[in-house]
């Protein structure tokens, strides 16, 4: 999930297309326009050829004004806070020598990632493995909140017999504080693949479990489900092959899952944040026409004016709050130790 599904939301667009659908609408009554000095007709007047529209240009924003307010928060607690960044990196589904195979079979086969409850933290899958016996175009993985059954995700990735394909994957999913399951699977149905363990080959140990810990409060399962069932932990039925997957993930802290558990605290500080991106688009375009050139000054003076704000309620906003300790954040100590020599 990337922080502007959780946060542009938020901030909407006030007013209609041209066939009376709402612009943009707010879940929190914030909307830019009715920001002063902000219109749809000055985007309209500043967006480039790619943006073509002041609708476009101010989604954009907000969603730029999103990923800028994740690294203020982060850079601001910073100084109040000691943060780790990846807890953990591993593999969920090991290759092994002259594994045996595992035939075709209606049904869905995969891995289960569960990670335990704690704040502020992400499961990042980075790549995903594959070992297949069969060549198939197209195939469809899934990744799936094992939890609820929502699917997150969906690719395809051409197979080839006897190869490892890798494929890059690169999305991160927050936990918001919970337990959290996630789940990569594929329809099995025409697929003949290699056996995988759960975790790395130890004295001989083959297709000796169907669940393994891996530390850090993250533990990884197998698991098979009917093509029409939900794709659930509850629901799986214990298998004891990785079915050919390997995942290759990382446990992270994550300013993003902080920001995306409190979102409405931070609403006004991004709306703020988009009235300065929209206006850093009128002070740079290249448009030629009066709210680019005769306007120039009143730009920058407006654009001074919201970041001012922005830096200030955020400012405000983090000064007083309390995360407490946990396994991504430590408080410094604000006693400092030092020696004199006589």
């Amino acid at each position: 999930m990337n922080v502007a599904d959780c946060l542009s939301p938020l901030i909407g667009i006030r007013g209609n297309d041209c066939d009376g659908n709402p612009l943009k609408t707010s879940t929190a009554n914030l909307y830019v326009n009715d920001l002063p000095g902000i219109t749809v007709r000055l985007a309209d007047n500043v967006s480039n050829e790619e943006q073509k529209t002041g609708t476009t240009l101010m989604t954009r924003a907000i969603n730029t004004a999103a990923q800028i307010l994740a690294t203020d928060v982060q850079t601001r607690l910073g100084s109040i806070m000691s943060g780790r960044t990846i807890i953990e990196n591993s593999l969920a589904g090991y290759f092994q020598e002259n594994p045996s195979t595992l035939t075709a079979a209606s049904k869905y086969r995969g891995v289960v990632i569960r990670v335990a409850s704690r704040d502020y933290m992400a499961l990042a899958i980075n790549k995903i493995s594959f070992w297949s016996e069969s060549t198939v175009a197209d195939k469809e993985f899934k990744i799936v909140d094992a939890l609820t059954g929502e699917v997150l995700e969906t690719f395809t990735q051409s197979l080839t017999s006897g190869q490892i394909v890798d494929v890059p994957i690169g999305r991160s999913y927050f936990t918001r504080g919970r337990e959290a399951y996630f789940a990569v699977v594929y329809d099995a149905s025409d697929v003949i693949t290699r056996k995988t363990n759960l975790y790395r080959q130890r004295g001989g140990c083959a297709d000796c479990t169907t669940e393994a810990f891996l530390g850090n409060g993250t533990w990884v399962a197998s698991g098979e489900w009917g093509l029409l069932d939900p794709i659930t932990y509850a629901g799986r039925s214990s298998a004891t092959s990785s079915a050919g997957i390997s995942v290759d993930y990382s446990l992270d802290c994550s300013p993003e899952s902080f920001l995306c558990s409190n979102a409405r605290m931070f609403g006004t500080a991004l709306w703020y944040g988009t009235a300065v991106q929209i206006l850093e688009e009128a002070t740079l375009s290249k448009r030629l026409n009066s709210y680019v050139t005769v306007y120039s000054e009143d730009n920058q003076g407006q654009h001074q004016f919201y970041s001012e704000k922005y830096a200030k309620l955020l400012d405000h906003l983090l000064a007083n709050v309390n995360l407490g300790g946990s396994v991504c954040n430590t408080c410094r100590s604000v006693v400092k130790q030092r020696v004199r020599i006589p």
